[in-house]
């Protein structure tokens, strides 16, 4: 019996070897594939870092040309702004006179109607030719 535990014990004994030999080639395969992506990452955090350079230079470069560039148109800018605000303060004004001129009908007659209509659309050509102007 002796013999027969000493052979199940050996016999153990080379299973462990057998799997730590396995295990040790599938670690060190693992550890070379490891590398290799590691290796690969750094390779492509290096080509993305120069890539991000490049645009920093560049967005660099546009910003300073944009900054030159408008420093001489910037005050024509603010203008048309200012026109644009006076343009829809008219437009609000506008519309404001026309609910006035809605609320001020007590009674509402095919004629008011036209009357209203024919009122609406001599405002819009005289008052609001700025607004074409925009869209222009």
């Amino acid at each position: 019996m002796c013999d027969v535990s000493k052979e199940r014990h050996e016999s153990f004994v080379k299973q462990l070897e057998e799997m730590k030999v396995c295990l040790q080639n599938h670690i060190s395969d693992i550890r070379k594939l490891l590398e290799s992506e590691v290796e690969i990452f750094s390779k492509n955090y290096s080509k993305l870092h120069m890539k991000i350079d490049v645009i920093d230079q560049a967005l660099t470069c546009l910003i300073e040309d944009i900054s030159s560039f408008n420093k001489d148109y910037t005050i024509g800018i603010q203008d048309i702004v200012k026109e644009d605000v006076q343009v829809f303060t008219r437009v609000e004004e506008f519309l404001s006179e026309i609910k006035t001129m809605i609320l001020a009908q007590l009674t509402i007659t095919p004629e008011s109607i036209s009357q209203m209509v024919s009122n609406i659309e001599t405002n819009i050509k005289a008052g609001l030719d700025p607004i074409r102007r925009l869209l222009i």
